[in-house]
């Protein structure tokens, strides 16, 4: 894996996805994936030995973010249940991305894992204490760890980030704005 920044995948002829904010996007196949982030995180795993990229794209910390009641356990996890960006959330996200590993039968010692974002851009908070955007990262960060999730990160700064991950040769890109 390697990390090149201010660069863009512009010349390649590999197909290009776009992740929307609250979406979840799972590739099996050879491409380009992108997305753009300010306060929102990218959390993705990538397993060489099975080449398979798992890439999310989430907003808030957790569905009940003024307690963060979510993060240690979901009665009903959001994505299971019918809502417009299910994946919005960071604790949703998160879990679903690991049973995903249980299902395409990938250990979490052989996925390369990224936390991108979180930049304060935008300088939204929430109640009296911290903006969205290091909520969504401590978040991100609190669920990894629980989980023994390896991960390298690019969060925090003041500006936005466009993300690009290929697939066929797990190089990501970072391009700040």
């Amino acid at each position: 894996m390697q990390l090149t920044e201010n660069k863009l995948h512009n010349n390649t002829s590999l197909s290009k996805v776009f992740v929307q904010s609250g979406e979840i996007y799972i590739s099996k196949i050879d491409e380009i994936i992108w997305t753009v982030l300010g306060s929102c995180i990218t959390v993705l795993f990538y397993s060489v030995k099975k080449k398979i990229t798992i890439f999310s794209h989430a907003q808030l910390p957790s569905e009940n973010f003024l307690n963060n009641a979510c993060l240690e356990s979901c009665v009903i996890p959001c994505y299971l249940e019918e809502k417009d960006k299910k994946f919005k959330y960071v604790t949703c996200s998160i879990n679903f991305m690991i049973e995903q590993l249980a299902k395409f039968q990938i250990s979490k010692n052989e996925i390369t894992t990224y936390l991108i974002g979180g930049s304060s851009s935008f300088n939204i908070t929430i109640g009296k204490s911290k903006n969205v955007a290091e909520r969504n990262v401590e978040t991100a960060q609190a669920m990894l760890k629980k989980n023994n999730i390896r991960y390298t990160e690019y969060v925090n700064g003041t500006m936005s980030r466009k993300v690009q991950f290929n697939t066929k040769n797990g190089e990501l890109l970072i391009n700040e704005d």
